[in-house]
């Protein structure tokens, strides 16, 4: 089809085109790139929220271990009181079985410095500093750290016995690293990594083999003691860390540790990953649906275009009268509507036109006619003078100046006849409304008195003086009680009156020209001054005398008015200005 080569060809539709595919596409980039921003940071901030809480959380759960190992102590410790001062002796295996707290290791030393293994077997005792001491002689745990930072540490707590007598000695005990870390059932997800530092970031616990810490992540948690949660690039992978400071100088006289957890970004970004992998399919659907939405309004744009196009050519190409067919239910469709209501007004105006010339040629013949028929009259009259000066007998005279009276007012009429039918020049001269009414009917009245209407003419008196062209005004006058004749002639009344009437109202001279007649449709009354347009039957009319009254009375700056009554009759109103002193 013509419309698809279009879509190839034309610029309108590559243009339409581009534009719909920028201002989808574009915007649709745009949007999802700060999306998918958005939701990244999102995700990373919401991740470094968890990581910290879940720190917390394990912080606190540490802490709580460490609170019920020392209770535990605690209890012990009154056990082996009470066995010293002679109650039954202390039995260790029962109290490890009646205890939910792990023991690796449980070692009674007494003041003397002798060590008893009541649990496994302890290894080397740890060498205490005068600080530790006063700290286990008020009565608290005392928490250690045994290793270095190449092997895994052990967790040592100490109490004294009592607090009082130091010479009963104390109870020290390895913690089990699965109960004081809570590995067991921990519900983190599999790619968190914990971590658990302690002092100047030795490594006292990790879910995963032993990871290396950088200068920079240890740098960084010394900077900002607490908790807090930062991002690091480790082995060419980004990971999300989180921590948090878990203090224990006060109850167990040991720096403080530290919960660190990593994650990787790839695994916090992985909704936002997927939206990543169904972006490309969503923009090349969008692309389509878009491709497509414009393929059909350019279609629907171009074909109207098209019709449009083809038809003007058989317009200049003469085809008049020539019809299109839109349905494209938009402006369009108005369009073609248009076109056709202007393409018959062109048919008709052209068979006016030929019409009109036929007329122009039919008054050119009348005028020649005229002119002949003025020859002999004057020949006619110059006998009669002749007949009359001979003195015939007295009847016959009479008759003779009879005809002579009519023969004077047959060669007034044609001079009448004459001066209208001349081309007007166009001067604007100061002249009388009345005097161009009086000339308007003197030509018209034979052909009233003809098809019996009857027409009347009030003219006031000491009326202003108006400026215009004579012959102009003249044709108004004479077009608009032509027009009143042809609708009584219609109606066909039984008394067919026309009445004129020149007056002064506001400052304006008027003239209005009122019959009797059928009245005009309140359907058809905006469209009377419509060139071409007419409701007289074929060959009657042209549809341009009201066109050129209008045109008329604008060069004369003049304004007409309607007043019509269907059933009742029509009356036009013409208002001048006054003529300037």
């Amino acid at each position: 089809m013509h419309v698809d080569k279009a879509f190839l060809t034309s610029k309108v539709a590559r243009r339409i085109f581009l534009l719909f595919v920028l201002c989808a596409i574009v915007p649709l980039f745009v949007l999802a790139g700060l999306a998918f921003n958005s939701v990244n940071n999102q995700l990373a901030e919401q991740a470094m929220m968890k990581l910290r809480q879940n720190c917390k959380i394990k912080g606190l759960e540490i802490y709580n271990n460490l609170s019920f190992v020392d209770m535990e102590l605690r209890v012990m410790s009154a056990q082996m009181k009470e066995s010293s001062l002679g109650s039954p002796a202390f039995n260790p295996q029962e109290s490890k079985k009646n205890s939910d707290i792990p023991f690796r290791a449980l070692v009674l030393l007494t003041g003397k410095g002798e060590k008893t293994s009541l649990i496994g077997n302890f290894g080397e005792l740890p060498h205490l500093t005068e600080e530790e001491h006063r700290h286990l002689d008020k009565g608290r745990a005392l928490l250690l750290v045994l290793g270095d930072s190449k092997t895994s540490p052990s967790i040592i707590m100490a109490r004294l016995i009592e607090s009082d007598r130091p010479e009963l000695g104390m109870v020290l005990a390895e913690i089990e690293p699965s109960y004081l870390w809570g590995t067991e059932g921990d519900s983190l997800p599999s790619d968190v990594q914990t971590l658990v530092l302690g002092a100047k970031g030795h490594l006292l616990y990790a879910s995963t083999p032993r990871p290396k810490l950088s200068e920079e992540v240890l740098a960084r948690i010394t900077r900002s003691p607490g908790s807090g949660s930062f991002s690091l690039a480790k082995e060419g992978e980004e990971f999300i860390s989180g921590y948090w400071s878990l203090f224990l100088k006060y109850h167990f006289l040991t720096p403080h540790w530290t919960v660190m957890m990593n994650q990787t970004k790839s695994s916090i970004l992985e909704p936002a990953a997927h939206f990543k992998k169904l972006f490309f399919v969503l923009v090349m659907l969008t692309f389509l649906i878009v491709c497509l939405l414009s393929v059909i309004l350019i279609r629907k744009n171009l074909v109207p275009m098209e019709i449009l196009r083809r038809g003007t050519e058989r317009i200049a190409n003469g085809e008049f009268g020539t019809l299109l067919n839109i349905r494209s239910g938009d402006e369009f469709e108005n369009l073609g509507k248009a076109f056709n209501r202007m393409s018959q007004k062109l048919k008709e105006g052209r068979t006016m036109l030929v019409q009109s010339a036929k007329m122009g040629a039919v008054g050119q013949m009348a005028a020649g006619i005229v002119h002949e028929i003025g020859q002999p009259l004057t020949s006619i009259s110059g006998l009669m003078e002749l007949s009359v000066m001979e003195k015939p007998p007295e009847q016959l005279q009479k008759r003779l100046e009879m005809m002579k009276g009519e023969m004077e007012r047959l060669v007034g009429i044609i001079s009448r006849f004459k001066n209208f039918a001349r081309v007007s020049e166009g001067k604007m001269t100061s002249l009388s409304l009345n005097d161009v009414v009086d000339l308007a009917y003197v030509l018209l009245q034979h052909q009233l008195q003809m098809k019996r209407i009857y027409c009347s003419i009030e003219k006031a008196e000491a009326l202003p003086m108006i400026v215009g062209d004579k012959n102009s005004l003249q044709q108004v006058l004479i077009n608009l009680i032509m027009n009143a004749t042809d609708a009584l002639e219609e109606r066909k009344q039984e008394k067919p009156s026309i009445q004129v009437r020149t007056f002064l109202s506001d400052s304006n001279v008027c003239v209005s020209i009122q019959d009797n007649g059928p009245g005009i449709p309140k359907e058809i009354q905006e469209r009377i001054f419509e060139p071409f347009f007419t409701t007289k039957k074929a060959g009657k009319g042209t549809g341009l005398g009201l066109a050129i009254i209008d045109s008329i009375l604008h060069q004369h700056k003049a304004s007409i008015a309607l007043e019509t009554k269907v059933g009742k009759g029509t009356k036009f109103t013409i208002s001048f200005p006054l003529s300037p002193s």
